[in-house]
């Protein structure tokens, strides 16, 4: 008998909540109006109320035309409900003003739809926090509700597009002039408070710092903070005067926060002075917007509505956790992008004799990963433990790839990461004449340097690997690895397996390193370790002060790339060890290192393994590997760039187009510097 009570109990409740999205008759809510209700009370029948305007009954056109006039027609419904019926427009008024009265609208000037917290990772917990908490407004809390009164940003397009007339007969039931004497004075307040903080905020170090700013007291937000509070005390006769000063303030104000960008742009991104950047400016925008809203200009008229729809979106902007995040890391990845763009001009061949030097660059590089390759089944065969195995996989593989920066040879999956923001870079001149096929064109010099990289790296690291198992062979009377450890080996390659999967991954794990070699490269920047190590006392006493340039020039040139190689190293000795400790069986496919590893596994099996079936389904999976490898790397990397760059979406459909046309009209020179006829146009 419990039980089903239980059960009709919560079918119910089942039913209630499906009735929420109903429609309730309008009849019915104005009927509910009562200005003594509990705060509450009143706001829940405000909210539903708005819930009825906002309702769109199913099968309404998804137009956004048609949506936005069906909203206006019910709030015109809603007027003329009220005008037919004087006892329930006085209870509709008294009970809505008396939420407006009891709330305190200096939140609603200054803190709706602006950034609250001084540091990026304060704002982000606190938009967390906020997305998880009941939405119910407290008592006097206009901001939050505000917020649940525009649950969409698509409504601040809706309010804006209000026809006048109905704007004016909506006004009176909103506001009396007691009312608006108050939010008045709430917004000369909010103009004291926001002037304050981005006072504050711009006279802080590290802002100083990034700003061509004679003295303390020429800041120009400390004249910002001052022209507004000569403002708030100017009369009448002195009141034009002042706003201009205010006005000029404010253009001399954002000014200097362009300056500040630039200088970040050059000097080194730091996310934590873009995000105070940032919400100065978004800061020094609404102040702005507030004096428009006070004084108008000759003319005009106070603009609420354009007003409350800026609330609505810089609202719902500040609620998105990834678009705080994408904003403010924007000029970070930008400056990342620009650093990988410069390095990866190296790493691109034009033309014969480059394409040359790329080949013998990478058989150096194919050359170290064949030592690479031997002191990785040494570390396998020691039997450490999983923690100091991955720490020695990691030593042997940041140390070989930093073996190949400094000797000036090549490794193919390092180049992916780097070419794509050059190719990026090209991108923004592609609507000029011509720019379509040199950018076309420089798709191909990319593919034949990938190219020429993998194939200089596969047939160095093979032969090789092959004369080491020999000769250790012809020592030790054993190969480089067991007979069981090369069956599995080959057989963990095999293409019908897990490998075009692993190989992916890897190429992740490639772009993110060069990732890794961008920040550090921009935190050298930022921190201006060049001249610190440059003009070092004690660096200069001990070795000289040319030798100490000397070590700032190399450290400037070089840090972003051991940075990258060592961060490559790390994640691919651990990634393994860590996925295992997870139980998710995951491993990393390189196909240069992996070469290396069939081909000590064919030794160690015999000639007579190579007319198996199971070396050619790994000899697949290894060419799957450069495969997957190049193209992951270069897709992750090509997409942030273009991204960060702000390349729309029809220039990169257009681009799409005219590249696979390319590809389709000659696939060999996409491989080898053959002689051909440019297809496309410019």
């Amino acid at each position: 008998m419990m039980f089903k009570r239980t059960r009709l109990r919560l079918l119910a409740y089942w039913r209630r909540w499906r009735r929420l999205d109903r429609q309730r008759p309008i009849t019915a809510l104005l009927a509910r109006a009562d200005p003594h209700l509990p705060w509450l009370r009143r706001v829940n029948w405000l909210l539903d109320l708005i819930a009825w305007l906002h309702h769109e009954p199913f099968g309404t056109p998804s137009a956004e035309r048609v949506r936005f006039n069906l909203k206006t027609r019910r709030l015109r419904v809603l007027l003329d409900a009220l005008d037919r019926d004087p006892v329930r427009r006085a209870a509709f008024v008294a009970t809505l003003q008396s939420i407006l009265r009891e709330a305190d609208g200096l939140d609603l000037f200054c803190a709706t739809g602006l950034p609250r917290e001084p540091a990026l990772v304060g704002e982000i917990v606190r938009t967390l926090v906020g997305k998880m908490l009941p939405a119910t407004p407290l008592d006097g809390d206009l901001d939050s509700l505000f917020g649940a009164l525009f649950p969409q940003a698509e409504l601040a397009d809706w309010i804006e597009r209000i026809d006048r007339k109905t704007l004016a007969r909506l006004r009176p039931l909103v506001l009396t002039d007691a009312l608006a004497a108050r939010y008045r004075g709430n917004a000369e307040d909010a103009l004291t408070y926001l002037a304050t903080v981005v006072s504050a905020t711009g006279l802080d170090p590290d802002v100083r710092a990034c700003m061509v700013v004679p003295g303390l007291r020429a800041s120009p937000f400390l004249r910002l903070e001052a022209s507004i509070e000569a403002l708030l005390a100017a009369d009448a006769d002195t009141r034009a005067e002042r706003l201009a000063s205010a006005q000029s303030a404010l253009i001399v104000a954002r000014a200097a926060i362009v300056d500040a960008h630039l200088h970040l742009t050059r000097h080194g991104v730091s996310v934590a002075l873009v995000y105070r950047l940032t919400r100065m400016r978004a800061l020094i925008k609404r102040i702005d917007t507030l004096l428009g809203l006070l004084w108008p200009g000759d003319g005009q008229t106070a603009r609420v509505a354009p007003f409350v729809a800026d609330l609505v979106r810089g609202r719902h902007m500040r609620t998105s956790v990834g678009g705080l995040i994408a904003r403010n890391t924007a000029l970070l990845a930008r400056q990342m992008v620009a650093h990988n763009a410069e390095h990866g001009e190296h790493y691109i061949a034009r033309n014969r004799d480059e394409y040359r030097d790329m080949f013998m660059a990478a058989t150096g590089g194919g050359l170290v990963t064949a030592f690479t390759t031997l002191f990785k089944f040494t570390i396998t065969g020691w039997h450490l433990p999983k923690f100091f195995e991955g720490l020695a996989g990691s030593i042997n593989y940041g140390a070989s790839f930093i073996v190949i920066q400094l000797a000036g040879f090549a490794l193919a999956t390092k180049q992916p990461a780097m070419t794509a923001p050059a190719l990026a870079d090209k991108l923004e001149a592609v609507h000029q004449h011509g720019g379509l096929r040199a950018l076309v064109e420089e798709v191909v010099h990319i593919a034949r340097s990938q190219s020429a990289a993998v194939f200089g790296n596969v047939l160095a690291v093979a032969p090789v690997v092959v004369a080491m198992s020999l000769a250790i062979f012809w020592i030790s009377g054993h190969w480089m690895i067991p007979a069981d450890k090369a069956r599995a080996t080959l057989a963990s390659f095999s293409l019908l397996g897990w490998t075009p999967v692993f190989a992916a991954f890897t190429g992740v794990l490639l772009w993110a390193s060069s990732l890794c070699a961008g920040f550090a490269d921009n935190w050298f920047a930022l921190r201006r370790l060049a001249p610190a190590i440059a003009f070092n006392r004690t660096l200069q006493a001990v070795v000289g002060e040319k030798r100490s340039r000397r070590v700032a020039d190399f450290l400037q040139h070089n840090i972003g790339g051991f940075a990258g190689n060592l961060s490559l190293g790390v994640m691919l000795a651990f990634t393994p060890l860590v996925a295992e400790f997870f139980g998710l069986g995951l491993e990393v496919r390189h196909v240069t290192l992996s070469t290396g590893s069939m081909a000590a596994a064919a030794c160690a099996l015999g000639w007579a393994s190579l007319a198996t079936a199971q070396f050619w389904l790994a000899a697949l999976g290894v060419a799957a590997m450069g495969l997957l490898n190049v193209l992951t790397c270069f897709a992750l990397a090509l997409t942030v760039a273009v991204r960060a760059s702000g390349i729309s979406e029809a220039t990169r459909h257009r681009v799409y187009r005219a590249l696979r046309r390319r590809m389709i009209g000659s696939p060999l020179g996409l491989l080898l510097p053959v002689a051909e006829r440019v297809h496309g146009r410019g």
